[in-house]
């Protein structure tokens, strides 16, 4: 007898006002979705994709099914933020604006091993009372609100994907590097990208009304700041597109101020989404960091 190979996502925090069951079929496989309501804390519902193959027969079968569901569920992956979902791959330890980060001692940088845990129990071995405590850390769980499924939009963004032209590809590749990125280079990617959308859409005029004009559902989330802003901050400070200031002297650009990095990964994450949502046909939206 047959049976399917199934992916299920992480559970991500997702109130859904409106929730009812969905899925659709992608290249023979089905995409569906499950949610959890918390009633008491709506907002940390929660809410997984599930992709499951046709029947499989045999191991020759399984294996292959497990190549092509791979690159199924990596697609759904990089369009899961464009659908209203936060991120699956975003860092964990570090606040959903990259504004803010925690270390989690107990965990060994990436690629090595130590013996932290062990080196504690030596200093509270003569305590005979181990005392546990919690750490909270507001902002570091992102959550999505919405009214309905996000699996309509993903449906629309799977099977138009293919249509896209390549530089809304590499926007889509770049919007995951950015939000599965934990450190500085997280903002030579928002330059990249951002050098993507200046191109998509040219300044051609003086004043740079291009936010209003494309995208005038996220003037209060830009707070006054254009485009061309934005730009002059990519190419004007060490950690974005250029390093070097001065080539004789080799002089570096300022450093980004905390300010600016906030306000250049909050407004490019929702250029880029509403670029990528407008290519395939979709709303555009805004995303309100609180």
């Amino acid at each position: 007898m047959g049976k399917s190979l199934t992916f299920i996502s992480e559970a991500l925090d997702v109130e859904i006002k409106n929730y009812s069951d969905c899925k659709f079929e992608y290249d023979k496989w089905i995409v569906s979705d499950k949610y959890v309501l918390d009633e008491k804390q709506p907002h940390l519902s929660k809410y997984s994709i599930v992709v499951t193959s046709p029947n499989i027969e045999t191991e020759e079968e399984l294996n292959d099914y497990r190549i092509k569901g791979g690159k199924v569920v990596n697609r759904i992956t990089h369009f899961i933020p464009f659908c209203g979902l936060p991120a699956l791959s975003s860092p964990k330890s570090m606040s959903s604006c990259r504004d803010v980060s925690y270390i989690d001692y107990q965990k060994a940088p990436k690629g090595w091993e130590m013996n932290y845990n062990e080196m504690k129990e030596i200093f509270r071995a003569p305590q005979k009372t181990k005392h546990t405590f919690t750490v909270s850390v507001e902002g570091f769980r992102p959550y999505s609100i919405m009214d309905s499924s996000p699996l309509g939009d993903l449906n629309t963004l799977m099977n138009k994907y293919d249509l896209l032209g390549e530089e809304i590809k590499f926007l889509i590749f770049l919007n995951n590097a950015i939000l599965t990125s934990t450190d500085s280079n997280v903002y030579m990617l928002i330059g990249k990208a951002l050098e993507i959308i200046n191109a998509i859409y040219p300044l051609k005029v003086k004043k740079d009304n291009r936010i209003y004009d494309y995208f005038p559902e996220l003037e209060d989330v830009c707070e006054g700041y254009t485009i061309k802003d934005l730009m002059g901050l990519c190419n004007n400070r060490k950690e974005t597109r250029h390093y070097i200031k001065n080539k004789t002297q080799l002089t570096p650009h300022d450093s980004l101020s905390k300010e600016e990095g906030l306000l250049l990964f909050k407004f490019s994450k929702n250029l880029i989404l509403n670029v990528v949502r407008d290519k395939v046909g979709l709303a555009h939206v805004a995303i309100i960091h609180k």
